[in-house]
């Protein structure tokens, strides 16, 4: 059961990204969202849990904490991980791997999620750009798979 949510800024005007899982908001008379069923802004509500992708947002902000805590310098593949829930979270500006903005008011949505996940697998598969850094794409896509529910494992 979805629980329900009434908004008062800007996603009501624009609809989220304008993605399906953005567009799918049930909306008032007055043209407010009301309720969604998947995703608006990366993070909704179900029940009472916040969601980033399909992981309850407690558990990312728990793998970004444990992340932060860890002794430094960081490796290249803990930096991947820690840009990748930074900005699904919606702390971070701009994507691990395109470098794209998330569209969302919070944060990326669902959907941008999955495209940044398979663009992290493309060029991991095709080979990093030059000056790229392997490991940290490596990094990003461990985060990404995992927020998106591609694995259970919490890298």
């Amino acid at each position: 059961m979805f629980a329900t949510l009434v908004i008062d800024f800007s996603v009501v005007a624009f609809g989220g990204c304008g993605c399906c899982c953005c567009s799918s908001g049930r909306r008032s008379e007055s043209g407010r969202v009301l309720m969604w069923g998947r995703s608006v802004v990366g993070m909704t509500m179900q029940g009472a849990t916040m969601l980033v992708g399909v992981r309850a947002a407690d558990e990312v902000f728990a793998a970004l904490e444990e992340l932060s805590t860890r002794r430094r310098p960081w490796t290249a593949f803990e930096q991947g991980l820690l840009q990748a829930y930074r900005w699904a979270v919606g702390t971070r500006a701009v994507a691990p791997v395109t470098g794209d903005e998330a569209m969302g008011l919070v944060g990326p949505c669902r959907s941008q999620l999955l495209a940044e996940c398979q663009a992290a697998e493309v060029r991991l598969r095709v080979g990093a750009t030059p000056g790229a850094d392997v490991d940290l794409v490596l990094g990003a896509y461990a985060a990404l798979a995992w927020v998106c529910g591609h694995h259970d494992e919490r890298p």
